[in-house]
């Protein structure tokens, strides 16, 4: 087991971050010039199919770095990433947004703003949920409805919330019956919140009513799900209790057992997303510094990309997998946000 870093080794390592993330953006030939209004458009247009791309663009004021951007200021003095053991980002096409809400004890609201071109830190007026918790991390305990611009959050133990966007406030949505560390999603094909419980119970929401869905051979702690907008369907994957298990959620609500993954898949070092172009998902394995593409046509794994420590795209995080993926269908890419910076990435298929 390697050693946890002291201080020196973390001012290392920063460093070494920092200086890797500068050579991939002088390697992809992006430089660190400030973004303005359809920069990310402009960038995922210059990348080409199975490179990543730095993407550089204004901070909220005082923030001095991106990696400040993600991080919270705790009161015993630390600094705790907020983008560790989670892949729940989202992105708004009707707002030109893309959402993440991090944990570390206490909640970060985020978005970059492609009209403005620049990163914005969101409030918290109205009936907000607790931005104070002591230990966990927000895993994918978020959902975005974008037709109704609504931001989802699900409470550690219990309670749903819901941000309004345009509005910019929070509202409480009592009597959720799913709590604790699982993922949810907004499935658009059936036009509802989905949410993964423990034991593989699927329950759905919309309008302040909660229903029953069946179940899946996945168990919701610390498991993965994400909707596929280019193919209308939903997965769920992984977890403590099913780490090998995935189940596909069509548009008409029907569960289909797909074989089982590879590779062990927990929120942990693992992040679920999907390749906008051909509609694949794919996983990214931290652990292994891996990607794995998923063909749910074929029912076929096949592995996409396989990194060393220096050629690995991630700089390093001290507090796990530490990489939020966020699939722009528009785009045909994925914006990917880690402390090192933002990366936009295009796929490759290995099935083509």
């Amino acid at each position: 087991m390697n050693a946890r870093p002291g201080r020196g080794s973390r001012s290392f390592w920063r460093r070494f971050v920092c200086m890797a993330a500068l050579a991939l953006g002088c390697f992809a030939g992006g430089g660190a010039a400030e973004a303005a209004p359809d920069a990310l458009a402009s960038l995922a247009r210059q990348t080409e199919a199975g490179t990543f791309r730095r993407f550089d663009a204004p901070l909220p004021a005082g923030t001095g770095s991106f990696s400040e951007l993600l991080r919270v200021d705790t009161e015993d003095g630390k600094s705790l990433a907020i983008h560790g053991w989670s892949d729940s980002g989202h992105w708004d096409p009707k707002r030109k947004r893309a959402y993440f809400l991090g944990l570390r004890r206490y909640l970060k609201f985020i978005c970059f703003d492609e009209r403005r071109g620049a990163w914005l830190e969101l409030g918290w007026q109205g009936d907000a949920p607790a931005r104070y918790e002591q230990f966990g991390h927000i895993y994918g305990r978020t959902a975005l409805d974008w037709r109704r611009g609504h931001y989802y959050r699900l409470g550690g133990e219990a309670g749903l919330y819901r941000y309004l966007i345009d509005e910019e406030r929070w509202e409480a949505l009592p009597g959720a019956p799913v709590t604790g560390f699982v993922p949810m999603e907004w499935h658009y094909g059936l036009d509802r919140l989905v949410a993964l419980g423990r034991g593989g119970h699927l329950f759905a929401f919309r309008d302040g009513e909660w229903t029953r869905m069946g179940r899946s051979a996945v168990d919701g702690y610390h498991s993965l799900a994400r909707f596929n907008a280019k193919r209308g369907d939903m997965l769920v994957a992984g977890g403590n209790d099913s780490p090998r298990k995935v189940d596909l959620i069509d548009g008409k609500g029907t569960v289909r057992h797909l074989r089982d993954a590879p590779f062990d898949m927990l929120i942990k070092n693992t992040d679920l997303s999907y390749d906008p172009v051909s509609g694949n998902y794919l996983v990214f394995w931290s652990g292994g510094r891996v990607m794995y593409e998923l063909d749910p046509e074929r029912d076929e794994w096949r592995l996409a990309a396989e990194w060393n420590a220096i050629t690995w795209p991630f700089g390093y995080s001290p507090g796990g997998a530490g990489m939020v993926p966020i699939p722009i269908d528009e785009y045909g890419v994925i914006l990917w946000l880690h402390e090192s910076g933002a990366l936009v990435y295009r796929h490759r298929s290995v099935f083509h």
